[in-house]
């Protein structure tokens, strides 16, 4: 292991010799440089600075208390070891998002449409569980909590825009049953479908 510490701390020769006959702090100020390249190379990567410079700082400081060359040749292989895992994770979560957003526009696309859970994790080539926790951990809610709030968005514009009855858009909206679509449209609009279409209709439509 401290060889291959020794050849990752030997790639800094080329920066110049700022402590000649001190190998301890020639290998410390090798080791700020370290930091420093390893820190705007995971910025490149996509993690937010902040991040890298929290790290960074956090190995300064190791680096400032140590007195022992092989806990310095350590410091260098943490270094390598928290800005790549800062990258790995940063592009998981960019990930997740991505998926997150095509399950937002799968949902759009069937919204009128019988679907399954199953279906959608099929298309996006991922477990149901998996999308079902992940869905849940980065909006808040379920994905049937999201299909129906989706849902009950689309019925108010029909309440508004359109003259079908209540029933019928209880029906396109793929509702259960009416009095279910009036139940959720209650609970989220704080009136009944009859009432939001009187209160908000355009003045055409109740002519």
């Amino acid at each position: 292991m401290i060889a291959k510490v020794q050849n990752i701390a030997s790639e800094f020769d080329h920066v110049g010799t700022q402590a000649r006959d001190n190998e301890y702090k020639q290998l410390e100020y090798n080791l700020v440089t370290f930091v420093s390249l390893a820190a705007h190379a995971a910025i490149r990567g996509g993690v937010p600075p902040l991040n890298c410079y929290e790290a960074s700082d956090l190995l300064l400081q190791k680096a400032a208390a140590c007195h022992d060359i092989l806990r310095l040749y350590d410091l260098f292989i943490e270094c390598f070891r928290t800005f790549t895992t800062l990258v790995h994770l940063r592009r998981q979560e960019l990930r997740r998002g991505v998926l997150i957003e095509q399950c937002k526009n799968y949902i759009a696309r069937h919204l009128y449409q019988p679907f399954k859970i199953s279906d959608m994790a099929a298309e996006l080539n991922i477990s149901n569980n998996y999308l079902s926790q992940l869905f849940s951990k980065k909006t808040g809610m379920t994905i049937q909590q999201y299909i129906r709030d989706e849902r009950l968005n689309a019925a108010a514009n029909l309440l508004k825009y359109s003259d079908e009855p209540v029933g019928q858009i209880s029906d396109y909206m793929r509702f259960s049953s009416p009095s279910r679509f009036s139940f959720y449209f209650k609970e989220k609009y704080h009136m009944t479908p009859s009432e939001y279409r009187e209160y908000y209709k355009i003045i055409e439509f109740k002519e």
